[in-house]
């Protein structure tokens, strides 16, 4: 399912047995946001909170670089078809970006602290 409000896109919504999934993606002026967000039982087992949220930030330059990858006019496109599967998620994206030599930042609070990666350089 993909929905637009405002200018955050949804690139998948999912919900099943307790759990659910949503992949969000907002356009800044120079950076893109791909930001996940997880809830359930499981999601506390493996974050150690529910609901979890974590993001990859992308630089309009590299957003570029992907689109382009994608054979896609611009990052939403590219977004929309990369996830459009019902497939991928999140870690997924970052497996894809790092293969490709497209730097990102990842961020993920969580009940123990937070990770953080940030742009290569």
């Amino acid at each position: 399912m993909v929905r637009d409000c405002d200018q955050m896109r949804v690139l998948r919504h999912e919900s099943e047995g307790g759990e659910a999934r949503i992949i969000e993606f907002v356009q800044e002026d120079d950076v893109a946001k791909v930001r996940e967000v997880v809830r359930g039982s499981l999601a506390a087992a493996i974050y150690g909170t529910s609901p979890h949220a974590h993001e990859v930030r992308i630089k309009a330059s590299e957003l570029r670089v992907f689109s382009n990858l994608m054979n896609e006019a611009d990052g939403l496109g590219a977004m929309r078809l990369f996830f459009g599967d019902g497939n991928r998620v999140l870690l997924d994206l970052q497996d894809w970006l790092g293969a490709h030599g497209i730097a990102f930042e990842y961020s993920s609070p969580s009940g123990w602290g937070a990770s953080f990666r940030g742009f290569p350089g």
